[in-house]
């Protein structure tokens, strides 16, 4: 009988802690709808900022506008840690012709894509 007590007892609260998160839940959801600023940062980080290719100075800067934003809500710990990004240096020109006939040659148009080299980035 006291095992059948304590069973009930122990649903009865798993029911009401759900109870809780949901209602936790969608204050939040409703809260981040009404009084969120994800669209703000995301209209700046795409019309300020720009293309963020890995490595390049936007995403640099993008990665100082977000921890700044995360600074400004009052967060306990914002710290950005040194990682190694692979960064996109465009190769050299190159250039290339089709023969057609002996001695008879057609330019083609290429795309040098480039290289990637990593590049440190540090607090």
């Amino acid at each position: 009988m006291k095992n059948k007590i304590i069973l009930v007892f122990i649903l009865f609260s798993i029911i009401g802690t759900a109870q809780d998160d949901a209602a936790q839940l969608q204050s939040i959801y409703s809260t981040s709808l009404t009084n969120g600023k994800s669209y703000e940062w995301l209209r700046y980080l795409s019309n300020e900022i720009g293309g963020r290719l890995s490595g390049s100075l936007n995403a640099e800067l993008a990665v100082e506008y977000t921890k700044e934003e995360l600074e400004k809500l009052g967060l306990d710990k914002v710290w950005l840690q040194p990682v190694l990004v692979p960064k996109w240096v465009r190769g050299n020109p190159e250039f290339a012709y089709i023969e057609t006939a002996p001695g008879k040659t057609i330019p083609v148009n290429l795309c040098a894509l480039g290289v990637l080299f990593p590049r440190h980035l540090k607090d």
